[in-house]
Parts: structure tokens; C-alpha cells; sequence
């Protein structure tokens, strides 16, 4: 649900008289001042809020309601029996209770709640909660309806710094009068005055040359936390998107809803090989862009990479990003599950809604059969919950790009290979990709390729995938300069130590052939390979036991395989 959205929905549950709503948010500021607007344009008259600690508020005149506020707290019965009896003399008037959720468990006040839902009816008064939990008891839910409050979108974001923006501008204001009553020595003012100017001069300029890529980076944050990273940007006098991306990552991180926000340099340029995949995220590219929507064409959603640990997966979900330039998210998915009831289910919408906050980006579901191999024993259901919760999102959500990775076919339900168009299947590098990997990897160690015997390595690293590859090279940088520490004398790697690594090791491949077997025989019916055929004999060999029919045929070529 999108802001916009979320504001119509409580003006019109205000108006439609429904007795008990509850917003499920952490931003309870924000919240109130929704419901307030919201209060204001169905022309209600008088907003209470109430809270463990502070006892019943007038939200209006911002005094205590019924106490002088030394001793204001009572607890949540009480709360709601004030509500009931409470004279109004016909005015509309709105309760708001903060942080409920973990009081509605008592049977008194699960039975008065259920009186007030009919009772408030024939009244003036609607109650609505604010939580940033909210698991309804059983009993309660045909009577309260729950609202989940969306981030703030880009306007929001904007709206929040054009007035912090404004606010410095006061600043200078305040200083110039304090100067004129003598508070601040004139001297010392203007030069404060002038400081404050040139870096709100600084910070509009910037604004206007890139202030849509710094509220982009904000996107995800809740509006006081954006708020807090403006103030810390304006302490440096200038906007850094760097700063605020940096914020988000360490904010969204201490969330504990299993996301992380991923920076990362990886490119397709990255990857050895997997060219029909290559051209495949071209065209996701493509599907994005304002001509592909005026043409009718509707963006990408999701792709799957199915392959043995190791083969550059997880590698391609970073460089997806980067080849759409658009933020990456990995979503761990069991971080979720929590002991409480009703917890994980909780962390799983708040996950959501902080995904969505993002606009575009490409969201990383990473080993997604360990994620969602649980079928609902032993937990209650909760994970059974958790992966409808899922399905339902990637079907509903827009603007996100879902790459998720998977080692093991047998875990994928039906259901969930149905929210992915494209599944690909990456196999073991065939002599053309391991050239490409091995050339990867000595250049990133700092290597010229053309100094080793690339035939040579290429053939003694058959059945290696990527990551073996690249721990290999490394392994053996490190055994050459042992050597030179050994001997005293300058020692190059060279391609009898890179070879000798390979025979000494044995490649996942070897350690898992039955499984891989498996995967190979389900991905011919079932998935696209995401490699071109080499025309090695070894390639033959792998498809010697090639198939036809099933979700794709065989014998389709790579235009048929790229263009759909």
C-alpha cells in the first residue's frame, strides 16, 4: 500500500464509524500526525491519546486529560473504561492508545474491547491503536482492523528535507536576533550567520544538482530516522549520498528483519561465461525503461539460478544490480523467524514494507531451498505462513527484481517456480568459461594471463566451478610466496603451482556427482542452461543424456531462449 493509499484508508475508516483500528508502525509520530489530518478533514473535534506512562493526553491543547499529570499512568482497563464513560456532549472525538500489543492477552480487556466495538457504534468516539507489533488475539479479529503504515515515499522524503532546508534559513534568523538583544557578540554572530549561509547555499545548490539520488539513497528509512540523517549531513555542511546510504545500511541492519544492503563492484564483466544469462539481464534492462512501458511491456520480476555451490550464483545476483543500476538488497529469510508468537509473521510484513519502501531494486534471495524447505512442522505453521506471506508479495509487489539462488531443486514447491519466468541452470564451467574464470582471477591478483600456460590450467581445472578457481589462484599465490620467504629469493607464481593446486584438490563436483547428476537431469526439462555450448567434447559428454519436453525444450536455440 502505498502512502497516498494509506492516508484514504483512515479518512475513510474515520468516517465509515469503524470502533477499533490499529496502525501497525514504529513511527508513532508520524503516525499520529496521519491520523490528526485525517481527523481534521471529518471535521472531528477533539483527539485524546493515551499511554502507560503518561496517562490520557488532550492531543489539542497538549495538557492532561483527567489528571494534573504528576501521577498520570494507569493501566490499559482503566484506559478503556474512562473511554467508555467519557461526556463528549456530542462531539466527534478519537482515542489513541500507544503500544497495546502486549496487553490485549487479558481476558478482561479482550472482553471490553469486544463491548466497545459495538457500543462506539451508536457514539461519537473511535478508538485506534498504535504499535509497532500488532498480533490481534483470536477473539479480536472481527473486531479490530489492522492497517500496516507504509514508509514515507520520495515526495515524503523530499517534503522532509526542503523543511529541514528552511529550518536552517531560520537558523540564520535566530542568530541575527539574538544578536540585536545583545545574547551573542556581534562579531561572533555574523560569523556564525555566515557560516550557516554557506553551507545552506552549498546544501540548495546540491539539492538542485543531485537531490533526487540523495532521496533515492533515503528510501527505506522511516521519516525521524531520514530526519536524524540530515542533521548529521548538515553538521558536515554538505548533502552526502554516501552518508545517508551508509546510515541506511547500519539502520535497516539493526532492524534484525533479515535484510542487508549490499555494495558491491561486481559487474557481468565479473563472470566467466554464462552468456545466455548475460543477454538475459540485457533484457531485463530493457524491459524496465519508459520505451518498453510505451510499448506495452511490463518490467521483469524475478529469475532463478539453480547450480551447485560455488558456480557464481551469488556473484550474479551482485552484478545483476550493478548491470541495472539499481540497489541490492539480500533478504535472509530465517533471520525472521522469532520465538514469540506471532513474531516472525511480524518481522515478515515489516521486511516487506521496508523492501517496497525502495522503489526499484533487485532483491537477493540467496540458497532459497534452505530458506524455504520447512513445511510447517514442529513451528506452529510459522514457516508454511512465512512462504504464503512470500508468494503473495512477489505476485503483488512492484518495482522490485527478485534474483533468488538455489543448490538443491528437490526443496522447490510448484508454487514458488511459478513466480519465477526464468529459471536457470548453471552448470560446472565448460573449457571456453573456465578460460574467461582463470583470466578473471590472475588479473584481479594482479597477474598478466599471457604468462601462463592457459591450455594447461584450463585442462587440469576441468570440474572445478568458480569459487574453487579463485580460492586455487589464491592458494597458490600464497604457496609461491612461501617459497620466496623459504628460499630467500624472488619467487613468481607460475603455472606448476596453479596446476599443482588443482590435482591436489578435489572438486565439489567429484563430492557431489550423484547430486549434480540430479540437478542436471530436472534442469533439462525444467530450467534454461545458462551457458552457450562450447562444442567441447566434454560438452558433449555432460548432454549425453539431454532430454526433450518438459518446461523447455531441448532443442531451442538462444534467440528462442533469450527473446522469450
Amino acid at each position: 500500500m502505498k502512502i497516498a493509499e494509506f492516508k484514504r484508508e483512515v479518512s475513510t475508516l474515520i468516517q465509515a464509524k469503524y470502533s477499533l483500528v490499529a496502525i501497525e508502525t514504529s513511527e508513532e509520530t508520524r503516525a499520529l500526525n496521519i491520523i490528526k489530518e485525517a481527523a481534521s478533514a471529518a471535521n472531528v473535534q477533539k483527539i485524546f491519546s493515551w499511554s502507560s506512562t503518561k496517562g490520557m493526553m488532550d492531543e489539542i491543547t497538549l495538557k492532561p486529560e483527567g489528571h494534573d499529570g504528576k501521577k498520570p499512568a494507569y493501566n490499559l482497563k482503566e484506559a478503556l473504561v474512562e473511554i467508555e464513560n467519557k461526556e463528549i456532549l456530542g462531539m466527534k472525538s478519537i482515542f489513541i492508545l500507544k503500544d497495546v500489543h502486549k496487553l490485549l492477552e487479558d481476558p478482561f480487556t479482550q472482553r471490553k474491547l469486544r463491548d466497545l466495538s459495538i457500543s462506539l457504534k451508536f457514539t461519537n468516539k473511535r478508538i485506534f491503536f498504535i504499535s509497532p507489533t500488532f498480533k490481534v488475539p483470536s477473539d479480536l479479529h472481527s473486531v479490530i482492523t489492522v492497517l500496516d503504515m507504509p514508509l514515507p515515499d520520495a515526495s515524503e522524503l523530499r517534503e522532509i528535507l526542503c523543511e529541514a532546508l528552511g529550518a536552517q534559513k531560520n537558523q540564520e534568523d535566530t542568530v541575527r536576533d539574538k544578536i540585536k538583544t545583545g545574547e551573542i557578540p556581534e562579531g561572533k554572530g555574523k560569523a556564525h550567520i555566515a557560516t550557516l549561509q554557506k553551507n545552506r547555499l552549498r546544501m540548495v545548490a546540491q539539492e538542485k544538482e543531485y537531490g533526487d539520488r540523495f532521496i533515492a539513497a533515503g528510501l527505506g528509512l522511516g521519516a525521524d530516522a531520514f530526519s536524524d540523517v540530515i542533521a548529521k549531513n548538515f553538521v558536515y555542511g554538505e548533502l552526502s549520498i554516501k552518508m545517508v546510504s551508509d546510515e541506511k545500511k547500519g539502520i535497516i541492519g539493526k532492524a534484525n528483519l533479515g535484510l542487508e544492503v549490499f555494495t558491491t563492484d561486481e559487474t557481468s564483466a565479473s563472470i566467466g561465461g554464462l552468456d545466455i544469462l548475460k543477454k538475459h539481464i540485457v533484457t531485463v534492462g530493457n524491459s524496465m525503461t519508459a520505451a518498453a512501458a510505451a510499448y506495452g511491456i511490463k518490467p521483469a520480476r524475478a529469475l532463478m539460478l539453480l547450480g551447485v555451490p560455488g558456480s557464481g550464483k551469488s556473484l550474479t545476483a551482485k552484478a545483476v544490480s550493478n548491470d541495472l543500476q539499481l540497489p541490492l538488497i539480500r533478504f535472509d529469510v530465517g533471520a525472521l523467524f522469532g520465538s514469540l508468537v506471532g513474531e516472525s509473521e511480524s518481522r515478515t510484513r515489516q521486511a516487506f514494507k521496508t523492501i517496497d519502501a525502495f522503489g526499484r531494486c533487485v532483491l537477493w534471495l540467496d540458497e532459497i531451498d534452505k530458506l524455504l524447505r520447512g513445511d510447517g512442522g514442529g513451528d506452529n505453521g510459522t514457516s508454511q505462513r512465512v512462504f504464503a506471506s512470500i508468494l503473495t508479495w512477489m505476485e503483488e509487489s512492484e518495482g522490485t527484481f527478485v534474483v533468488a539462488t538455489c543448490n538443491e531443486q528437490s526443496a522447490l514447491k510448484p508454487e514458488l517456480m511459478a513466480r519465477f519466468p526464468r529459471i536457470f541452470f548453471v552448470d560446472v564451467p565448460n573449457a571456453k568459461e573456465r578460460e574467461e574464470i582463470l583470466k578473471i582471477h590472475l588479473v584481479k591478483v594482479g597477474r598478466d594471463p599471457k604468462n601462463y600456460d592457459m591450455a594447461r590450467l584450463v585442462s587440469v581445472a576441468n570440474g572445478f566451478v568458480g569459487r574453487e578457481i579463485r580460492n586455487i589462484i589464491q592458494e597458490s599465490l600464497s604457496t609461491a610466496f612461501n617459497e620466496q620467504i623459504t628460499t630467500g629469493k624472488p619467487v613468481e607464481m607460475n603455472t606448476d603451482h596453479i596446476a599443482n593446486g588443482f590435482k591436489s584438490s578435489q572438486p565439489i563436483t567429484i563430492q557431489k556427482a550423484k547430486e549434480l547428476d540430479a540437478m542436471r537431469a530436472w534442469a533439462l526439462r525444467n530450467a534454461t542452461n545458462a551457458s552457450l555450448d562450447d562444442g567441447s567434447k566434454e560438452a558433449a559428454q555432460m548432454a549425453s543424456t539431454k532430454q526433450t519436453g518438459g518446461r523447455f525444450d531441448s532443442g531451442i536455440g538462444i534467440d528462442d531462449i533469450i527473446n522469450g
